[in-house]
């Protein structure tokens, strides 16, 4: 070979073969929790400014979540550092995000892990309770013990760019539950400059997660695991479950529920740690240092190409992370060498060498080429996909999360106005159970009350559908409202909620039914019928305060719209 004189081409496009995929987990095992940096190793309080900036953190201790660290550790990760002081517990999440702070919900009624959102769970015990607190792994199991106090936090910004710092009590979530932001909570968010992640950082007064007199001090431990969520690009769900105990068996399906899988975090007497190495799922660590203060982690050898060995170095640069197949050719243009089949590559400058063979197989080797000018061409693609092109047997406009009744019960209650018509199912959770069809049939709007809940009575008038859900596992048992051109929550005036229970519907009386028979609405004001209590209740449509108790032996005529009571 005397001559080689080359060009490149590199083109953006998606191919159409199925490529290996890896999606390796981060597997991070405990947790330093530093002092604040202006506090001292008593934990007396430092001054920390919650404003979504990090200026007064030390970041020594951040740990990396990702559920795919391959291919999509710069598009869907996070930054997890955590500080504490006598009287706060800090937490500081540095998105990567493509589609920052997007969440659909609202703070008024809907759950914030069905978009971005940070949820973490914290155990407070003594130390000689600890472990025991902690091998609770069964969410259905006893309360917890005495003097330990389980706290599942739900921190989000809605799609108004209301926030909200939720605190769930007890290892079953049945210990109550708080605006922790009423209580002395803090939280701030700053989108990132290139629109590609934020930074959420948040303040829990310690008296709301812990109990009986426990206090932090250097060298405490506390039990805690995080589960990042995000909205992706498509429009689908995306969480990361990391931060576990060291050698356990995990789960990661009902991490929620399973304190004997959470991790173990130090609050740490001195900051400035050493940075902890990032663990994998399948047990590789990779190196972590401070970078102009901030944590990166080297990625060295995370993906490994097969090169062929040659003696010919043949240069490109790739924009971003992706798969190159390369080709020598001849000089009438047909292929004398692939040199390269869809091998992957970081981002950045590289080098392969072609040995003046042709292509080789399993049958026959390479031969030597004979001498002459060559070339090479290039195409790099980000990765496999997936596109959707149509699809039959579905009445919305989409086959996915909108298809027609719940995954659980079955259809019972149905109402109209002049333009849609709504109809529930007495319970649902991936399939929700309230949802709003047109006369041709055609969904509009589908809602939830919660992760289960139940359309169990519906009533329509003024613009506005009164909902009862009668579950109440995972929100109140209460007669919520809904926007009916959207299904977006709306709230009473008077308590500012979308709810309105039967104490307050009650209010001050001893005997307080557990549900009402039916339910309708209309000029103003909601209807309520309780068979047993021979009664009808009235109540103002827009400010949910009890008007007047009608005496009516026999509710036939409003129940017979509802469920039997």
């Amino acid at each position: 070979m005397r001559k080689f004189r080359s060009w490149a081409w590199a083109l953006g496009v998606g191919l159409a073969m199925v490529m290996p995929v890896r999606g390796t987990e981060t597997e991070n095992t405990d947790l330093h929790v530093l002092p604040t940096p202006h506090s001292t190793g008593s934990g007396q309080a430092g001054k920390v400014a919650v404003d979504g900036k990090f200026d007064d953190w030390d970041m020594s201790g951040g740990i990396f979540a990702c559920s795919d660290v391959e291919n999509q550790r710069d598009k869907y990760g996070v930054w997890v550092h955590t500080m504490w002081d006598a009287d706060n517990f800090y937490i500081l999440a540095r998105w990567q995000d493509l589609t920052p702070m997007n969440n659909p919900g609202s703070i008024k009624g809907d759950y914030g892990f069905n978009g971005d959102c940070l949820q973490f769970r914290v155990l407070t015990a003594p130390a000689d309770k600890l472990d025991d607190a902690a091998g609770k792994r069964d969410l259905r199991g006893e309360d917890d013990l005495a003097g330990t106090r389980v706290s599942h936090i739900t921190a989000w910004r809605d799609r108004e760019g209301l926030d909200t710092v939720k605190i769930d009590w007890g290892h079953r979530f049945n210990e109550g539950s708080i605006e922790a932001k009423t209580k002395g909570a803090k939280q701030a968010f700053v989108e990132h400059a290139d629109k590609r992640g934020y930074d959420q950082e948040i303040a829990i007064p310690w008296a709301l997660l812990s109990r009986d007199g426990w206090k932090p001090a250097a060298g405490e431990k506390i039990v805690m695991t995080v589960e990042p969520n995000f909205l992706t690009g498509a429009g689908s769900r995306l969480t990361i479950k990391d931060i576990f105990r060291a050698n356990v068996g995990l789960d990661r399906v009902f991490t929620f529920g399973n304190q004997g899988v959470w991790g173990v975090a130090t609050l740490e007497a001195k900051g400035k740690q050493d940075p902890k190495p990032l663990r994998l799922s399948d047990g590789r660590e990779f190196g972590v240092q401070l970078v102009a203060g901030l944590p990166a982690v080297d990625w060295t050898g995370l993906v490994k190409s097969r090169e062929p060995e040659g003696f010919k170095p043949i240069k490109f640069t790739l924009d971003e992370d992706g798969y190159v197949s390369m080709n020598i050719f001849r000089a009438d243009g047909t292929v004398a060498r692939q040199l390269l089949t869809s091998a992957f590559y970081t981002k950045g400058e590289h080098q392969v060498k072609w040995d003046g063979l042709t292509t080789m197989s399993v049958r026959v080797p390479g031969q030597p080429l004979e001498a002459g000018d060559y070339t090479w061409g290039a195409i790099w693609h980000p990765g496999a996909s997936l596109a959707l092109r149509g699809w039959s047997g579905s009445s919305s406009a989409t086959p996915w999360g909108n298809t027609w009744g719940a995954d659980h019960g079955n259809p019972c209650a149905v109402a109209a106005d002049g333009e849609r018509v709504y109809l529930g199912w007495s319970s649902g959770e991936g399939g929700k159970p309230l949802q709003a069809v047109n006369p041709k049939g055609d969904i509009l709007w589908k809602q939830i009350r919660g992760g289960i809940a139940s359309a169990s009575l519906i009533a329509a008038a003024d613009d506005t559908v009164y909902v009862w859900n009668e579950e109440g596992q995972y929100a109140p048992r209460s007669l919520y409202r809904v926007n009916a051109k959207d299904g977006n929550y709306t709230v009473w005036e008077t308590s500012k909620g979308t709810d309105l229970t039967m104490a307050e519907v009650f209010a001050g009386e001893a005997n307080v039914p557990n549900a009402p028979g039916s339910v309708c609405a209309g000029k103003g004001m909601v209807f309520m019928g309780f068979a047993d209590l021979g009664k009808v209740v009235v109540v103002d449509a827009k400010t949910g305060k009890t008007l007047r108790k009608l005496d009516v032996p026999k509710v036939g005529d409003i129940e017979r719209w509802g469920r039997t009571a």
